[in-house]
């Protein structure tokens, strides 16, 4: 009955999964806990970048960014145009009125990509905390999982020496019970 009412039918097989699961959680949170620092590490950066006035475009996580690397190399042609242009057509003439305005237009874009990509880090850093935080509410929870089903199982286990310990008491009652008639018929 009282395995039934505390759920431990199986209880190797649950103590496995229960320990399992830990295990689980247990390393999941050591990841969140590395992405977490790796990502406020970054964060930290982009934060001193921005009060130094360095460009941002010297931070690893905006360089290795392939829309902001394509956006550069495409502003690069169009000076490279631009240069030729001028030199070719002069500097009033419209084809080079356009470069120069299509030169703006992209750095314009680029220095919006630029920014969005430094927001997306604190974005990053600010979602891998929440991760961390819910896998170390996980964790706790499992592991008071795992501490009522260990105390359970350890009253069960004196449950049941009470029974072996009334079991002999009432097999040694009973056979004094029938040797006492026995006797008391002789």
């Amino acid at each position: 009955a009282y395995q039934r009412e505390k759920g431990f039918t199986a209880q190797d097989e649950r103590l496995d999964l229960e320990q399992g699961r830990l295990s689980e959680l247990s390393a999941q949170y050591t990841a969140a806990q590395a992405q977490a620092a790796d990502a406020m590490s970054r964060q930290r950066q982009v934060s001193e970048f921005l009060a130094r006035g360095v460009n941002l475009e010297t931070i690893p996580d905006i360089l290795s960014n392939p829309l902001i690397q394509n956006l550069k190399s495409q502003l690069t042609m169009t000076e490279g145009r631009l240069q030729q242009t001028a030199s070719q057509l002069g500097s009033n003439h419209p084809e080079v009125r356009r470069l120069e305005a299509d030169i703006q237009s992209q750095k314009a874009k680029l220095k919006s990509e630029i920014n969005a990509a430094a927001t997306s880090v604190g974005n990053s850093a600010r979602i891998a905390q929440k991760r961390e935080a819910e896998l170390r509410s996980a964790l706790a929870d499992q592991k008071t999982r795992l501490l009522k089903f260990n105390q359970g199982r350890d009253e069960q286990q004196v449950l049941i020496k009470e029974v072996e310990s009334a079991q002999r008491a009432y097999d040694a009652a009973s056979q004094r019970f029938q040797q006492t008639n026995l006797e008391s018929q002789a």
